[in-house]
């Protein structure tokens, strides 16, 4: 697995006094020797200089370079590390799109960014950068949820084995590809985990309103000796031992919200998966139900062949600020 060069830090608020994901950076940039970059877009120029702006230009260029002083306060433990690290702040909107934008210009190996908890319903009514950038960052984003330390932590990849029998395998060997990767930079040990559930009979209640019985125990049995028939040949097709598998029914969301805890999980790994339907492009749901139940850390993983589609512009290029 290769050696990261350049990793990416988003920055939603360059003047917090906690800032995890930096640290995590450094930590994984001090292991692996790479460059950092931290980035921060902003929609709205604040703080103000005194005297104030008279204009909107002024008000951009003056929020710009008090937004980079911040970020190269910021940098300077970095730099005292020996780390090579540049700062960069823009004026864009909407945030994810800036986020998106910077990621397809620099292509750093890995974007790490902090995650905070969202209510179901803020989610709905707000657009939500997190779940954004979940669509559509085309490189994989580290969410940073825990202060534990990004160096030799568990790993645990989230796959669907029964699926590798079938025409969307590519999903999982990419998981596991990037889970290899995150365990060259920043050490550790990888588990991986798939929930299934059994199917129901295709045959109907007498009941008014009918509903699906369960199948048969043989059919059952052979449905799970299926599933874990997958499971193996996937963890023996990529180095993995048995041991260090878990297969459990159940849904998704609460198997792995499980697993996770059993195993101390620091970094829950998930790909993703584009569906086309009517022109629009929708990604599995299940990053974003885990990212707020989930207590440790997310990397999202693209598809091969994932593309941003169209190029977004900077607003400050477009207005010419």
């Amino acid at each position: 697995m290769s050696t990261w060069q350049h990793l990416a830090v988003a920055i939603a608020n360059p003047m917090s006094d906690k800032q995890t994901a930096i640290r995590k950076a450094t930590e994984i940039a001090q292991r692996c020797k790479a460059r950092v970059t931290l980035y921060h877009a902003f929609s709205l120029p604040y703080p103000l200089s005194n005297p104030e702006p008279t204009n909107g230009k002024e008000a951009i260029t003056a929020a710009k370079h008090s937004l980079l002083a911040e970020l190269q306060k910021l940098s300077k433990p970095l730099l005292e590390k020996g780390i090579n690290v540049s700062c960069v702040v823009e004026w864009d909107f909407p945030i994810d799109e800036a986020i998106i934008g910077f990621v397809v210009k620099y292509k750093p190996d890995i974007l790490i960014a902090d995650s905070h908890h969202h209510s179901r319903v803020g989610r709905w009514l707000f657009a939500n950068i997190d779940w954004e950038l979940i669509k559509g960052c085309p490189c994989p984003i580290w969410f940073v949820k825990s202060d534990r330390s990004a160096i030799d932590m568990p790993l645990l990849a989230a796959i669907n084995p029964f699926d590798t029998l079938g025409r969307n395998s590519q999903i999982d060997d990419q998981v596991i590809t990037v889970a290899n990767s995150v365990l060259t930079n920043t050490g550790g040990y990888l588990k991986v985990v798939h929930s299934y559930q059994a199917p129901l009979s295709t045959d109907e209640s007498n009941l008014i309103e009918p509903f699906r019985l369960p199948i048969a125990s043989k059919r059952r049995r052979s449905y799970i000796s299926r599933i874990k028939s997958g499971m193996d040949d996937f963890a023996l097709s990529h180095g993995i031992k048995s041991e260090d598998c878990f297969i459990e029914e159940g849904e998704p969301t609460e198997v792995i919200c499980d697993v996770v805890e059993k195993t101390n999980t620091g970094l829950l790994v998930l790909g993703t998966v584009n569906q086309r339907q009517h022109e629009l492009t929708f990604i599995s749901h299940l990053a974003e139900k885990l990212i707020d139940k989930v207590d440790c850390d997310l990397l999202i993983i693209k598809p091969p062949g994932f593309s941003v589609g169209v190029g977004h512009q900077c607003a400050e290029t477009l207005i010419h600020i």
